[in-house]
């Protein structure tokens, strides 16, 4: 993806882009914490964000 200048207007769909990858971020950020890494699972991210 292209990087943009703070000057440039973004969309709806690049601002919801944004804060979904900052949710699966720290939703995964938190399950590391909580489990660890051999414990990580992509489901449990999903589910603690009601994707699953």
């Amino acid at each position: 993806m292209p990087d943009l200048d703070d000057s440039a207007p973004r969309t709806a769909r690049q601002i919801a882009r944004a804060e979904l990858t900052k949710a699966i971020t720290d939703a995964a950020r938190r399950q590391l914490a909580e489990v660890g890494p051999s414990a990580l699972s992509l489901r449990a991210v999903a589910r603690e964000l009601g994707m699953a």
